[in-house]
């Protein structure tokens, strides 16, 4: 589960209000960390785990990475290849990396077919916690989805026999807080 970038208990302190509805906050919270992911393209945690990539024939020595890697624990292709953090040059020279090149000597093969064909395994993420500036952005864009219950009130709905409150909440992130963020969204350089 992805860990979320504030807490109840910083709401609480931001607003010096102690009754701050926690029930709201626990819907809110996740949801403005995951909307700061997808208006960054990347995520302010790390997760280990092996990811697919394809294989370019353009390039044969160079991966362009989909998501930012902190560090390489193994890299094997399908053609039987089995690399470590030893075998690669990364770029840029400290983490998050974007691109592995592999050192003079080396290659890489695969089988069948070059999608898919390299598995790397590694610690995936932009870093192990969020910059302030991410913790900040999160803080503000909770509080404000929060106070816009307070203006606009709660809906409720019956669904199965059961009573459901509905906030009317806008999910767009305000511009001065996706301004904080700038220095933080992945582009991704598409095919020319």
């Amino acid at each position: 589960m992805a860990p979320n970038y504030c807490t109840i208990g910083d709401i609480r302190d931001l607003t010096d209000d102690p009754d701050v509805g926690a029930g709201l906050l626990t819907l809110i919270i996740p949801a403005v960390s995951r909307g700061i992911d997808r208006h960054c393209h990347r995520q302010f945690y790390s997760i280990t785990a092996a990811r697919l990539h394809d294989y370019n024939s353009e390039e044969p020595g160079l991966i362009r990475l989909k998501d930012d890697l902190l560090s390489l624990s193994s890299l094997t292709t399908t053609g039987g290849d089995e690399f470590d953090s030893t075998d690669f040059l990364f770029e840029p020279d400290r983490p998050p990396y974007g691109r592995l090149i592999l050192k003079p000597g080396r290659s890489l093969t695969y089988l069948d077919t070059y999608k898919q064909a390299i598995t790397i395994t590694g610690s995936w993420g932009y870093s192990d916690l969020p910059p302030d500036e991410v913790t900040l952005v999160a803080k503000l864009w909770t509080l404000a989805l929060y106070r816009q219950v307070d203006l606009i009130g709660i809906d409720s709905a019956r669904i199965a026999g059961v009573s459901v409150q509905l906030p009317k909440l806008t999910a767009k992130m305000l511009p001065e807080l996706s301004d904080w963020l700038k220095p933080f969204v992945r582009h991704s350089i598409g095919a020319i």
